[in-house]
């Protein structure tokens, strides 16, 4: 668990954006991001972050290449911070027959 858990729940509960800071690459090169956070679980199948350790899972709106949901481990994210901007669930949650 990333010691920034608390900002993580806290953000699900008052549906808020984080921005994130992660390692982008194998490099160790940094990059940041705002995101929906999603849940906090074993990975998930298909998931292609190649570590077995529970991950966070986060929305990302702004997606150009069609994968909304991904997934970071702990030892990849360098810090999560609670923003103003909120978001609505039901925007990436779908009936999924559509």
């Amino acid at each position: 668990m990333h010691r920034d858990h608390p900002v993580f729940v806290r953000a699900i509960k008052d549906k808020r954006k984080v921005k994130l800071v992660f390692l982008s690459d194998a490099g160790g090169n940094k990059a940041e991001k705002l995101y929906s956070p999603m849940l906090y679980s074993p990975p998930i199948a298909g998931d292609e972050t190649g570590d077995e350790s529970d991950c966070y899972y986060f929305w990302d709106f702004e997606s150009g290449s069609g994968k909304y949901v991904l997934g970071f481990p702990s030892n990849k994210i360098v810090s999560m911070e609670l923003t103003e901007q909120t978001f609505d669930p039901a925007e990436f949650i779908t009936s999924g027959g559509d």
